[in-house]
């Protein structure tokens, strides 16, 4: 059996209060935690949900500020088809996508 030194415990965060209701309550983490939803679908689309705005869009990168922090998309023919005040709907050759700090 596998067991974690207490130097790999103390790396891995211990979930929050609303984390814990959340899943007490199963609800949406993502609404409860006012935190952003990532779905990749394969390397070609790319939906985040609960973002705050756009910070830079070129065809080439995306950059979305969100809560706690900002996504940045990197790839080839970038296009946002998908606009709503809650949802990004991103298609094109997608390399990587990373958090940043905000």
């Amino acid at each position: 059996m596998f067991r974690q030194t207490k130097k790999q415990q103390s790396d891995i965060p211990t979930p929050s209060l609303r984390e814990k209701m959340a899943n007490a309550l199963d609800m949406s983490k993502e609404v409860l935690l006012d935190t952003v939803r990532v779905v990749a679908i394969g390397n070609r689309e790319l939906t985040l949900e609960n973002y705050r705005n756009i910070m830079e869009y070129t065809t080439n990168c995306i950059r979305v500020s969100t809560n706690p922090h900002i996504i940045k998309i990197i790839g080839k023919n970038l296009e946002i088809k998908t606009i709503t005040q809650e949802m990004l709907y991103i298609t094109g050759y997608i390399k990587s996508f990373e958090y940043q700090q905000n």
